[in-house]
């Protein structure tokens, strides 16, 4: 009989249905996932294992080798796909983006958990190699994302500047800002933003990508206090009078 060390139950579903599927990103956090959870025996008696463990993110970065916006990207298809579960250290099941973004602020931790029942019974996930299931649970997670750019674009054209375009650069910015602030916060950043006379009369005209460029620059948004003046956002979407207009008679 063969034996070796350190090994523990590894569920054949992740690999012979789940690992032609997923990208390599979700497929290093699901494993790290497994290796916290089956990996540990918890009743030498009896050989239970631990079914959810409590885990840092820098500790999920460390075991991955990802960084912050794709390690948030597999955990926000994982958690789409029903495979793993998040909850809060009260228990609380953090189902979306959102709610995990308010708890990371607050403690930056989570726990985590196997979903079993869907692996157990993900068979049926890859009878059609279409893999019909899991496109509708991409196509569900890319709706709500292209919904929130929309809405975020939308608001900036809006109220900052009309002539602005939604750059492959735009997308990548507000996106990566999406994984510390809501998209209420980025609302409140760029309404803040178009009421400050200054900021729109100096900086209208450089871009969404500029806008959203780091995380420093919405929170000084999201917290600043718009000065009054005569210019507004209405009168940068306005044609400029000549610069000698105003001395015709």
């Amino acid at each position: 009989m063969l034996e070796y060390p350190n090994t523990f139950p590894f569920p054949n579903e992740i690999i012979n249905g789940w690992n032609a599927r997923l990208k390599g990103s979700e497929l290093k956090l699901l494993l790290v996932v497994v290796r916290q959870t089956l990996g540990w025996v918890i009743d030498q008696e009896t050989g239970m294992r631990k079914e959810e463990d409590w885990i840092t993110y820098n500790q999920l970065r460390e075991k991955t080798g990802l960084s912050t916006q794709p390690l948030s990207s597999a955990i926000d298809s994982l958690v789409g796909y029903e495979l793993i579960q998040v909850r809060s250290l009260d228990g609380r099941l953090l189902d979306t983006p959102y709610k995990r973004q308010l708890e990371g602020r607050r403690r930056g931790s989570f726990i985590y958990r196997l979903n079993l029942t869907v692996l157990k019974t993900s068979s049926h996930y890859f009878e059609n190699k279409s893999s019909t299931v899991l496109k509708t649970k991409n196509n569900k997670i890319n709706s709500i994302q292209n919904k929130t750019l929309q809405n975020i674009y939308t608001a900036y054209k809006e109220k900052i500047n009309n002539r602005s375009r939604l750059t492959g650069a735009a997308k990548r910015k507000i996106v990566t800002r999406l994984e510390t602030y809501s998209e209420k916060e980025l609302l409140k950043a760029i309404d803040n933003f178009s009421k400050d006379y200054w900021w729109v009369e100096k900086n209208a005209h450089r871009g969404i990508a500029w806008f959203f460029h780091t995380d420093d620059r919405i929170e000084g948004f999201i917290h600043m206090k718009p000065r009054s003046g005569k210019d507004t956002h209405k009168d940068w979407n306005q044609p400029k009078e000549g610069k000698y207009e105003k001395y015709k008679k």
